[in-house]
């Protein structure tokens, strides 16, 4: 649920919480597996059990409910945050993401080597998450290419799925069909979900294990470089995420607080699920 309400809000990033929470590594191996040939073959031989364990069904089953409550349930909870107190909630991400992005450092096995790698990424992330929004086709085939970009999003820390929908046009078109559940425009996202997960997940699994050091630090950056689009104060007028000074001290020290308040959160969360499987499988 914690992802799921997440990638609801553009700027952050469910693959971020997913590193908080101890479980991105097992989520990535997870879906990856899906498109290997050793669970088909194991379906196809009648062996239900043996093909449900290899994916990590039980896992990727109770992980996708609690999206799915979340994003049924805090849609709409979240649209009105956005709209009323858009500056508290973004002073919160902001230390979650700070936190989150020190935490992902300290997973770097060679760090040297890394920091190339983190710059690159922070100023990818930059240079992104500062794009003017675009406008796409009210057609199905462009949900289904919206949600296979989102979900790359999801599944790679610091980038935004919802940002990218933002940036695509179809943020709040999305959020009003899952809100009134709109099956028209729910089941081509959802069919690009599925296309992108299975596509991405392999890809960056099989970097995780080949190359660690560099996809960290570069996980790591793109963390930082998000920072952008989640400072608090920006030019409501600019389609570009363009800073602004706060309006106050008393702004400034609840912003502060808050973000303080949310990096210790982060903390938290990442030391009571370090007990669970972290590493990463063959």
């Amino acid at each position: 649920m914690a992802i799921g309400a997440s990638d609801l809000v553009p700027g952050v990033s469910g693959g971020t919480m997913a590193l908080v929470l101890g479980i991105y590594p097992r989520l990535i191996l997870a879906i990856s597996e899906l498109t290997r040939s050793g669970p088909r073959r194991s379906l196809a031989a009648g062996r239900v059990r043996e093909a449900w364990l290899a994916i990590d069904g039980a896992f990727l089953a109770s992980l996708a409910i609690g999206v799915a409550v979340a994003v049924l349930s805090l849609a709409t909870a979240l649209d009105l945050l956005l709209e009323r107190h858009a500056e508290l909630l973004y002073a919160a991400f902001f230390g979650m993401i700070v936190v989150s992005a020190w935490l992902v450092a300290l997973q770097v096995p060679r760090r040297g080597r890394a920091t190339a790698w983190a710059l690159v990424g922070a100023t990818g992330a930059f240079v992104v998450v500062g794009l003017a929004p675009t406008s796409t086709p009210d057609h199905p085939l462009a949900y289904v290419l919206a949600g296979a970009i989102g979900v790359s999003a999801l599944l790679l820390p610091g980038l935004s799925g919802a940002f990218l929908l933002l940036l695509l046009g179809k943020y709040e078109q999305v959020l009003a069909a899952a809100s009134t559940l709109d099956l028209s425009v729910l089941f081509p996202f959802a069919a690009g979900l599925a296309v992108g997960a299975l596509a991405f997940a392999r890809a960056i699994g099989t970097a995780l294990r080949r190359w660690p050091s560099a996809v960290l630090g570069t996980l790591a950056g793109i963390l930082v470089g998000s920072l952008r689009r989640v400072w608090p104060w920006q030019d409501a007028d600019s389609l570009r995420a363009v800073a602004l000074a706060p309006p106050s001290l008393a702004d400034a020290g609840l912003a502060l607080a808050l973000a303080v308040v949310a990096g210790a959160a982060v903390v938290a969360l990442h030391r009571a699920s370090r007990g669970g499987d972290g590493s990463f499988r063959s």
